[in-house]
């Protein structure tokens, strides 16, 4: 894998409530990415995500796991997390690193207990959000009450981006509003937009143009003047709006048939933000106390947290974590302020599920593992000995 710098980075939990399909999406959006040649699935026992044999012989996410996917000169690092509210705390912790978020919606059922919990979680953080109704392909649908449910039960600034091209075994696709375009299949070959719809897709167009528009003063003003917004206005617009909990797209997909999967990496992409794009972490002098804060880019000090250790029975004690500034190689050595002891970091990999890829540099705003490392444990920071800091 080659390296990617801090603008190149998307690290995006997905949630929802059990069985939304949140294992069944990390394995489309591997396969789309072409990060793997076969999707697995739950009822095999052979998916990427779900790996542990506990996971395995209950058939369903039990921890988070790791699931980078390389998409358009971005990498994506999926967390994938468990829907059971008993993970609760596993869930805090990925949210604590995660950048942006999908929230997966089971489309036969709308909004569930365990959609609203996960929501809550994701405005207590301001997290850029986008909504991905899942399972299209099932039947009883009724997308309308699902839209529905959505906006009285989550948000009322919730619209969709796209359009579905029909439902249970006719759902082929869907369209693209921003673009007018039509995209059918799991190859999202262009089509043409279906007459009966292009009514319904202008009124959206026009109902994202004023979101772009209320974006800033600016585009405002240009908007009511008659004026007609370039693309990177309104790119920014949605962008900016989507930072800021103003709008919270919609996306209608299928994971079984990998429709709308492609769609879904376009917008991460595009509209959710990089590490340097979010709140700069703020932290702490372990001796004096006083506040610092860390610019988020790789030429900034070392500092890092620890999200989460698991214990494999190959390779021992596996820690996770997120590099918030500075760039680190392996074979480096990093500081731990809490403990006041220095570990060695002998190998640096990056995990796609139990996979583990060796690196030789992580940058600024990226996620990654080390193995054996026995200084480290959960929510401790590391940083660079001679600027030490406590996130």
């Amino acid at each position: 894998m080659k390296e990617y710098q801090t603008s190149e980075i998307r690290n995006v939990a997905f949630l929802g409530h059990m069985s939304s399909g949140k294992t069944s999406f990390g394995e489309a959006a591997l396969y789309v990415g072409k990060a793997i040649e076969k999707k697995g699935e739950i009822d095999k026992k052979n998916t990427v995500g779900d790996y542990t044999p506990e996971e395995q012989n209950r058939l369903t996410t039990l921890t988070a796991s790791l699931l980078p996917v390389e998409w358009k000169q971005v990498k994506i690092n999926f967390l994938d997390t468990p829907g059971s509210e008993e993970f609760i705390g596993e869930v805090g912790n990925v949210l604590n690193v995660a950048d942006g978020a999908l929230v997966l919606i089971d489309a036969t059922k709308g909004v569930e207990v365990g959609t609203e919990r996960v929501w809550q979680e994701l405005r207590k953080r301001n997290i850029p959000t986008i909504i991905v109704i899942n399972k299209m392909d099932k039947e009883n649908i009724k997308y309308d009450l699902v839209l529905e449910s959505i906006r009285t039960k989550l948000t009322n600034h919730a619209v969709e981006f796209t359009l579905p091209l029909g439902t249970q075994d006719n759902f082929t696709g869907l369209v693209e509003v921003m673009g007018k375009k039509a995209y059918l299949g799991e190859s999202c070959a262009n089509s043409a937009i279906p007459a009966n719809l292009s009514g319904k897709v202008d009124d959206l167009y026009n109902t994202l143009l004023e979101r772009v528009a209320e974006s800033s003063e600016e585009l405002l003003e240009k908007y009511f003047g008659g004026e007609e917004l370039t693309p990177e206005e309104i790119s920014g617009g949605l962008r900016q709006a989507l930072m800021s909990g103003d709008l919270f797209p919609i996306i209608a997909i299928s994971s079984l048939k990998n429709i709308g999967v492609c769609t879904v990496l376009d917008m991460i992409a595009e509209y959710l933000p990089a590490p340097n794009q979010v709140k700069t972490p703020a932290g702490f002098d372990p001796k004096t106390k006083a506040e610092i804060v860390r610019e988020v880019k790789s030429d900034a000090p070392v500092s890092g947290i620890i999200f989460k250790t698991t214990i494999d029975p190959f390779v021992g004690t596996l820690s996770f974590f997120k590099l918030f500034s500075g760039s680190i190689k392996t074979g480096q050595e990093v500081y731990i302020a809490e403990t006041d002891t220095t570990a060695k970091l002998t190998q640096i990999n990056m995990a796609r599920g139990k996979t583990q890829i060796p690196l030789d540099v992580v940058n600024a705003g990226d996620i990654a593992c080390v193995a054996k490392v026995s200084e480290f444990a959960n929510n401790l920071t590391f940083s660079d000995k001679k600027e030490p800091i406590v996130l």
